[in-house]
Formats: C-alpha cells, sequence, structure tokens
C-alpha cells in the first residue's frame, strides 16, 4: 500500500530545498517529487506546483473570506456567485484542491451560506454545485447539518434546478460513503423520493432515479457492514410502484428509460418485488422497449439487466420465456456482439433463465444460445467478466439437459472453456466442462497427510 503525507509536510520539504540547497522554486518541488515518490509516497492528494499551490490558496482564502460575512441584500448575487464559482473552478482540477478548500473551512462557510440563501431560488442551485465540486471523491465532509438542509431542499422546493443540484450533491455525498448513506436513510429518504419521482421535469427524474442506485450501492470498503440490501427494501416498499408507472409512461423517453430501469434493478432484491414489478406490467414493458429501440446499446444494456434481476423469481421467469424474452435477447447479443456491456448482461440472463430449467435451456438453444456464448467467447477473450458469465450460462444450460453438450462440443466450446483466464473464471469453467462430459482435472489443493491428529 503507498505511503501517503500530508500538504504541509511537501510544502516543508520544498521549503528546506529552498533554503539549505538554493534552488529555484521549481528546482525544490520537482527534488521533493523525486524524494517522495522513491520512497513509495502516492501525492496523488498534494498539490506539487508551488506557483498554483500559492495561486489556489491566496484566491480561495479571499472568496471564502467574503462569504463568510455574507447576508443577502439586493444587488450582492453577482459577487456572491464569482467567489462561488472560483471555488468551484480550484475544486474541479483534483481532489488535492478540495483538500485545500476543505482546511481552508470552505466546508462550513458553505453551510452558512445556503441558510442565508433560503428561499432564494436564483442562488441556491450554485451553492448546491459548489458544495459538490467540492465533496466529489471527499464525502467524508457531509455534516448532520449538511444532510438535514439536502433533505429540507428536497422536501420542500419545487424548483427543477434546485433539485436537480441537490440530488446531485446526494449522490456525491453517498458514492463510496456506508455512513452518509445511512444518515440518509435515518432521515427516511425513501419517502422524500417518492414526490420527486412525480416531478414533471425529466432531469429531476434522472438524478432522482440516479441517487435511488447510489443509496443501494456496496461499495465502501472502510466499512465491514452494510446496509445496502435494508436501503433497497425501504426504497422499493415505498417507490417500486411509482417506478414501474413511470416507466409505462416513458417507454418512448430515451434518456429516462436506462435511468428508470437501473432504479428498478437495484431495488428489485426480493421474490417478492419481482412478482409485484410483474403484476404491473414491468415485463410487458421492459420487452416493448427492447423490441422498438434494437440499436441503443444503453437501452438494451439495461433491459437485460432488469431481465436478469426479474429471473431470479422462478414463476416471473416462466412469464419471462412465456412473453418472448429470449428471442429477443439474444437478438439484443447478435447485433451488440462488439460491446461487452451487452454480451456480459445477455450472458447472465442466459444463466438466470436456465438455471434449474431444463425446459428454458432447450427454448434459448433453440434460438440461438449456443452460438451468442460461443461468440461471447471468442470475441471477449480477454474480458474476464464476460468470459466468467459466458462459462456460467454455458453451465446452467447443460447441467440439467445433457441432450444440448453436442451443440457446444460441435461449436468448440471445449476448446474455448480451456482457454479462459485460469485465475478469473478458472472454476466456473471448469464446471461447464465437467457438466458438458469433457475431461477436466479437479484438484484437491488440501490433501491429508494420513496422520491422527492430536487434541
Amino acid at each position: 500500500m503507498a505511503r501517503a503525507i500530508t500538504q504541509e509536510t511537501f510544502d516543508q520539504v520544498v521549503r528546506e530545498n529552498v533554503e539549505d540547497l538554493d534552488m529555484t522554486m521549481e528546482e525544490a518541488a520537482q527534488d521533493a517529487i523525486q524524494q517522495f515518490k522513491a520512497q513509495g509516497v502516492d501525492l496523488g492528494n498534494i498539490i506539487t506546483d508551488p506557483s498554483m499551490r500559492k495561486d489556489s490558496e491566496k484566491e480561495i482564502i479571499e472568496c471564502i473570506s467574503r462569504l463568510s460575512v455574507f447576508k443577502y441584500v439586493e444587488g450582492v448575487e453577482p459577487d456572491l456567485l464569482s467567489d462561488l464559482s472560483t471555488i468551484r473552478k480550484w475544486c474541479d482540477k483534483g481532489i488535492q484542491f478540495r483538500l485545500l478548500a476543505a482546511s481552508l473551512k470552505a466546508y462550513e462557510t458553505l453551510i452558512a451560506v445556503l441558510s442565508q440563501a433560503t428561499g432564494k431560488e436564483s442562488i441556491i442551485p450554485h451553492v448546491l454545485k459548489t458544495f459538490t465540486s467540492l465533496m466529489t471523491g471527499y464525502p467524508d465532509l457531509l455534516s448532520e447539518d449538511g444532510a438535514d438542509a439536502i433533505l429540507t431542499i428536497l422536501n420542500t422546493n419545487k424548483n427543477a434546478d434546485c433539485l436537480v443540484a441537490a440530488l446531485q450533491l446526494a449522490q456525491a455525498c453517498c458514492l463510496k460513503h456506508e455512513k452518509n448513506r445511512q444518515k440518509f436513510s435515518n432521515r427516511e429518504i425513501h419517502n422524500s423520493i417518492s414526490p420527486l419521482l412525480e416531478h414533471p421535469s425529466n432531469s429531476v427524474l434522472i438524478e432522482t432515479c440516479d441517487l435511488i442506485k447510489t443509496l443501494t450501492l456496496d461499495d465502501d470498503i472502510r466499512e465491514q457492514i452494510s446496509r445496502a440490501h435494508e436501503h433497497a427494501r425501504l426504497l422499493a416498499v415505498q417507490n417500486l410502484g411509482i417506478l414501474c408507472e413511470l416507466l409505462g409512461r416513458n417507454r418512448n423517453e430515451m434518456t429516462l428509460v436506462p435511468h428508470i430501469l437501473g432504479a428498478l434493478s437495484s431495488i428489485v432484491v426480493r421474490n417478492e418485488f419481482c412478482e409485484q414489478v410483474d403484476q404491473a406490467g414491468g415485463i410487458i414493458h421492459i420487452l416493448d422497449i427492447l423490441a422498438a429501440h434494437p440499436d441503443i446499446e444503453k437501452v438494451n444494456s439495461q433491459c437485460l439487466k432488469m431481465i436478469k434481476v426479474l429471473a431470479g423469481n422462478d414463476d416471473v421467469k416462466l412469464h419471462l420465456m412465456q412473453s418472448g424474452a429470449s428471442p429477443l435477447l439474444l437478438a439484443a447479443m447478435s447485433r451488440h456482439k462488439g460491446s461487452s456491456l451487452i454480451s456480459a448482461a445477455g450472458c447472465s440472463c442466459i444463466a438466470a433463465l436456465a438455471l434449474r430449467c431444463p425446459d428454458n435451456a432447450q427454448i434459448l438453444v433453440d434460438n440461438g444460445a449456443a452460438d451468442a456464448l460461443v461468440d461471447a467467447l471468442k470475441i471477449h477473450k480477454d474480458n474476464t467478466n464476460v468470459q466468467r458469465v459466458a462459462c456460467l450460462a454455458i453451465r446452467n444450460l447443460v447441467s440439467r439437459n445433457k441432450g444440448l453438450c453436442s451443440t457446444f462440443l460441435s461449436l468448440g466450446a471445449e476448446d474455448l472453456l480451456n482457454a479462459v483466464d485460469k485465475a478469473a473464471c478458472w472454476d466456473e469453467a471448469k464446471a461447464a466442462l465437467r457438466d458438458m462430459g469433457c475431461n477436466v482435472k479437479l484438484e484437491e489443493p488440501f490433501k491429508g497427510k494420513g496422520v491422527k491428529l492430536g487434541n
């Protein structure tokens, strides 16, 4: 693991190089960079350019100084917006500048400005955007007051610009930060989301759907336990029906559909939720979208992911097959052969639909699943994710329908399975080879020595 240092440590070494070795600032900085890199130090969070360090600190301090005494009066907006823009400019340059701004109390100052701007819809979006610039990749800054302020805007404001900015900020706060997700969940954000899904603005709907996905992530490596499933359950109980209705009303809004499907697939985490989507007409909507828009990769990918999720319920899986999901998903895989996104999603669909269902396996192969899976293994031989799910799909197709083995063998699947990345997906490949009746060496990594163990 790379070592880390503070900005102050780096600055001190630069000063010592200037004072003790009579170097210029540029030479001193380059020497410091070489020293720290030789020691295995990660300088990603450090401003290594002396002139940029000086300029950024000077400008940010000046802006924060003016913002800290901000009181709303008529005519103050241009100066306020200029200061906010300057802070955003520096924060958008990288995490090192966000760390600098935070150390200069930018977060606390913006909280105070936001409280002063209550009801001022011409100002609030700019303050929230500055928060987002400051906290993207640095969500640790979020305080209880900050979470309360975001929820207040989501609950009380109807202005689309304000809501979009607040939703984007909430996403930045929740990404890779489990505790922040729990802060919002404890404030019942799942209830706040419901009216937002009825908003007339597509921009608000898109950001709301993306926030739903972000709230259900399990991506914080610092936390041993995640409440992602519970967050998804709460969101589904409150919003599943609304999302299904939204999907039905906007089936031809291709900028919006992928976001709705992404939100749905992230919260359908229980057997009964799959049934609710089916009962609400979700399967018909998804298959209609897949049939009507075959050329849009992102839409096809999200439709396939949703089919895979719904196939986790055996009754819904049967309805999917009866409704014609098989030819549509295989047509998407054929049309987008070169897309690793579509190939991975399609292979996952086949694996889910064929699991424990020999009749489904036969239908899928009759529709061209064997050719699609072999093509995926050939075309995406360097993509371990596609390779893994393709192996899993082949295994599920042949495990309970041995009559399909000859189809895969005639297409050269055995050689392709033996050629997969051994470190990434050899277990899945061995399972497929075993169930196809091929020779496969099953190793025993741990063997007894025949020695009686003592107490």
